[in-house]
């Protein structure tokens, strides 16, 4: 199984990309390193690359991202229309952004802050920041 997933690989560095591919597994799932999201939401060609690999992969994976929420809206406004999560609500200044507040401990409360935009119903595009 490594063995295919590092064949994967290979095959992946040999296609030009702007960004490092890793994949994690053969059929679905790779994460990305050298991705600025916030530049992506404000470049055509990143945007596409970004969506080309979403479209391979299923599951992209991309860490410690600087963004902001008016970037990572624009960014998933470019995958499609987003839509207020039936419950939570949005975000006053930024529509389709729920932003979720829990305790370490998992409580609704607190410290640690969640930025979650939900998947549009034509696109399926969900993304998360810490």
């Amino acid at each position: 199984m490594r063995d295919t997933i590092a064949r994967a690989a290979e095959q992946v560095a040999a296609v030009e990309s702007p960004f490092e591919v890793h994949p994690l597994t053969v059929h679905i799932g790779a994460e990305l390193r050298g991705v600025d999201l916030a530049e992506v939401s404000r470049s055509d060609e990143l945007f596409g690359e970004l969506r080309s690999l979403l479209l391979r992969y299923k599951v992209l994976f991309v860490r410690d991202q600087d963004i902001s929420r008016a970037e990572h809206v624009a960014l998933a406004e470019r995958f499609g229309p987003l839509e207020d999560h039936p419950v939570a609500g949005s975000d006053p200044d930024h529509p389709g952004l729920v932003r979720l507040y829990k305790d370490l401990d998992g409580t609704r409360r607190g410290h640690r802050r969640q930025d979650v935009l939900g998947p549009s119903l034509l696109t399926g595009f969900t993304t998360r920041t810490n």
